[in-house]
């Protein structure tokens, strides 16, 4: 009860917030409808959406409202637009035609990606199949039959060797991760430079702990622009390979990406930045300053096709960009030989859109000397949340991949506890960054068991409300065990009397008082139409007035003339069940109470048609009961391990204090 009072409340305000929605796009349309057309009267016949993962935020209904991972319900207004389009050409042609979808990654974060395309791209389909919401979809539409990759259908394209470079922190970065985990233990702004913060800054500490440890993975002087260099910074170890790239693929012009979302290039004087760091290192060691260019620098796409075919020719050979510039849009793939990743994406198709910059169909120079390979660089610090962000989105993409082949291994996908919005888990934080790898396995144990336990009591609550309605449908199915037995006798009991005519048809011998059977026509002859008195209200009194009274909050109740047959337990509706005699209706009014009888088989059918449906549902239901949960070996292992993990660390703990107390000894 008290989760229905929640949902409800929850529709209540989706409800509001849709209306007020709804009546803004009302008034936007009124204010511009006079003075641009309309989509529909452009006639516009079929729309090709290029990028399309870039519509993928489209609203969607679901039950699951606390379900992380399932992305905005909400949906965006650039998505919603584009559904209108495709619905308006839809309507149209009355078929599932219309878009074509274009996209290196269907799938970029999460699966309801997937009940987007078929909103789009399915509509009669999915209402032909009844499927009304993202649940209904998720219902029947939980594998994929048919997927093809590149590899599938032929496309000729390089082969990725991806390569983790492992950097140490610098002494800086050791001490600051210092800094770090004590501010997220204590929630003291101080540490990190803020002397005054707000509730809500307070409530989102874990959220700048996220932040600061991403731009100290990255380079110190994200934090602080005073920081010294260092030979094992980023910068420096990113600007070694690719010099070492430049050389050997100098006589064939081979290009070079470097991608960073962080500390990207604003513009001449706009302070430290990490692409003009490298670039100064570059050009140090001899690469010359018009090789190396920024995505940045072009305004306008006219400025960015022409650097676009500067690197193809090989007249800039390293181009530095962001995943929204660089890594979407862009075809430089004819001289790429490798790729450098400085900082984490969040989206497993993000570091996929990137790399495709260059493994694509048209990499000449990776074909012809670099053994059709591109090699692709991934910078990561050690004790920081680099390598651990990269093995994340490594699952995340493994999961995925595996469900477009129809090859899952598991039903679930352990995300981390680490996203854009809310900051990283406080537990896995903490272990992350010291270095301590029991910490971080204790964070994932305990994780995991949490989740067991949950699933346990989800288990256990459903075969709970199962069993309870398999005790209704029991129940439901003995009274229509009495109710068919009952109608056999009834329906016995009128064969037994009921006078029938040579077609076998039963004759009725009910009249009504004061009137005779059947209205004569003007020519004499007996007729098919309900006798009808010369004024209506005085038929009505001939078989009993209609009644209306006034009850206490002065509301007109209305008494009609409502008969019906009874039989030996059971009443019968006449006027096929409405009760009401109606003296415009054809047929004769006497002889309801006998096609009421007459339906008799038919309502006996119908009790069996639902006894028979109630049945198989109760023995579906004994095989959802009856199923054990088949987890609890694995959850008891779980628990075990946590505590044995628990003692280890404890003991560690323990011989680490009197370590430190001999040596101050």
């Amino acid at each position: 009860w008290e989760n229905s009072r929640v949902i409800m409340r929850g529709l209540e305000r989706r409800k509001k917030n849709l209306e007020a929605k709804l009546a803004n796009v009302v008034a936007e349309i009124n204010e511009a409808k006079d003075d641009v057309s309309d989509f529909e009267m452009m006639g516009i016949d079929h729309i090709f959406v290029d990028e399309s993962h870039m519509f993928k935020n489209l609203g969607f209904t679901t039950r699951h409202n606390r379900v992380a991972g399932l992305g905005n319900s909400e949906g965006s207004k650039r998505a919603f637009n584009l559904l209108m389009a495709i619905r308006t050409i839809q309507k149209r042609t009355e078929r599932d035609l219309g878009a074509t979808f274009l996209s290196g990654t269907t799938v970029t974060n999460s699966l309801t990606e997937l009940y987007s395309l078929f909103r789009y791209l399915r509509p009669l389909a999915m209402k032909k199949q009844g499927i009304t919401c993202f649940d209904a979809w998720a219902a029947i539409y939980n594998e994929i039959t048919d997927f093809r990759t590149a590899e599938d259908v032929g496309i000729e394209r390089p082969k990725k060797h991806a390569r983790l470079l492992n950097i140490e922190p610098t002494p800086d970065q050791q001490e600051y991760t210092q800094t770090l985990m004590e501010f997220a233990k204590t929630g003291n702004f101080s540490l990190i430079g803020m002397d005054y913060v707000t509730d809500a800054q307070q409530k989102a500490k874990m959220l700048y702990a996220t932040d600061l440890a991403r731009k100290m993975s990255l380079d110190m002087r994200m934090i602080d622009p005073s920081y010294p260099d260092h030979p094992r910074s980023k910068s420096s170890m990113c600007a070694k390979l690719v010099k070492q790239y430049y050389d050997k693929y100098d006589s064939v012009k081979g290009t070079q990406l470097i991608f960073s979302d962080l500390s990207t290039y604003q513009g001449k004087n706009k302070g430290w930045n990490v692409y003009e760091d490298i670039k100064q290192k570059l050009v140090a060691m001899g690469i010359p300053n018009s090789e190396i260019r920024f995505i940045q620098e072009c305004k306008n796409d006219v400025a960015k096709a022409k650097m676009v075919q500067d690197v193809n020719d090989g007249k800039v050979r390293v181009l530095f960009g962001s995943t929204s510039m660089l890594g979407t849009g862009v075809n430089a793939q004819k001289r790429v030989v490798a790729v450098h990743h400085l900082d984490t994406p969040w989206r497993p198709s993000d570091l996929e859109q990137r790399d495709g910059r260059a493994i694509r169909k048209g990499n000449e120079v990776a074909k012809l000397y670099a053994d059709n390979t591109v090699d692709v660089i991934i910078y990561a610090v050690r004790r920081s949340l680099d390598a651990y962000k990269f093995g994340l989105l490594n699952n995340k993409q493994l999961f995925i991949s595996q469900l477009k082949r129809g090859q899952l291994s598991v039903r679930t996908l352990d995300e981390g506890s680490m996203d854009e919005k809310s900051g990283m888990n406080f537990a896995e934080y903490m272990a992350v960054l010291s270095g301590n790898t029991d910490l971080l396995e204790r964070a994932k144990l305990e994780k995991r068991v949490a989740a067991l336990e949950s699933e346990r009591k989800a288990f256990y609550r459903d075969k709970s409300a199962q069993t309870k309605k398999q005790e209704r449908l029991r129940e439901d199915n003995e009274r229509n065990k009495k109710n068919i037995a009952d109608a056999k006798s009834d329906l016995e009991k009128f064969n037994a009397v009921v006078k029938r005519d040579w077609a076998g048809r039963a004759i009725n011998m009910i009249t009504l008082d004061g009137f005779t059977p059947y209205a004569k026509g003007k020519d004499g002859k007996l007729t098919d139409k309900v006798l009808t008195a010369d004024d209506g209200e005085d038929f009505d009194k001939a078989i009993g007035e209609q009644l209306i009274k006034i009850d206490k909050s002065a509301r007109e109740v209305e008494f009609g003339n409502y008969f019906y047959v009874s039989g030996q337990r059971l009443v019968y509706g006449i006027n096929n069940g409405h009760g009401t005699i109606n003296r415009v209706a054809k047929g004769l009014t006497g002889r309801m109470p006998v096609l009421a009888l007459n339906r008799l088989p038919e309502v006996i059918n119908g009790w069996q048609q639902l006894y028979d449906e109630n049945e198989s549902r109760i023995k579906q239901l004994d095989t959802i009961i009856q199923q054990p949960w088949g987890k609890d070996a694995e959850l008891t292992k779980l628990r075990t391990d946590l505590a044995d993990l628990d003692a280890k660390i404890a003991k560690n703990l323990k011989e680490d204090k009197q370590k430190t107390q001999k040596e101050a000894a």
